[in-house]
């Protein structure tokens, strides 16, 4: 399982990186092209291309990466994967701007997820707890499918 794991995971780099790269060709088409529905489309496919790449690299990279998910295969496979998928490597020096550009250092994640997160799961000290953050969702007088439709929007930002 550990080579297909380390295969595995650099096939979500890929992706992401292909992603990105896609997205910024499809903005990048839509702000050269007259404006119109080709325009409109072009930059809407490239806004959704970057942004799942983006949720990608948070999501399903930098999270399993930072809690350590590969440390083990690192160790017994140190061939299989590059050193920076490694917890407390991953993001750090320049590789920051290439695996984790995003506003939240990897450091203050590991912090605020690794450490108060998970040691406070579903308790009121959990900065992650769901009923908390969605009180005032909650609490709107709005019809539930536009609550829904909020809770879409907010999955995807």
């Amino acid at each position: 399982p550990g080579e297909a794991d380390a295969r595995h995971l650099k096939k979500l780099v890929r992706l992401a990186q292909m992603l990105t790269v896609a997205g910024q060709v499809f903005l990048f088409v839509g702000v050269a092209l007259p404006f119109g529905l080709l325009t409109g489309f072009s930059c809407a496919t490239g806004a959704l291309f970057i942004s799942t790449s983006r949720c990608m690299r948070w999501t399903i990279i930098g999270h399993h990466v930072s809690h350590g998910g590969f440390d083990k295969l690192q160790r017994s496979h140190p061939e299989a994967l590059p050193k920076q998928y490694k917890r407390g490597v991953f993001a750090s020096g320049y590789r920051r701007m290439i695996d984790w550009l995003d506003w939240m250092l990897p450091g203050a994640w590991d912090v605020e997820h690794n450490k108060m997160h998970h040691y406070y799961l579903s308790e009121d000290k959990d900065p992650d707890l769901v009923e908390r953050n969605f009180e005032l969702l909650h609490s709107l007088p709005l019809p539930s499918a536009l609550k829904y439709a909020s809770m879409v929007f907010w999955m995807f930002t």
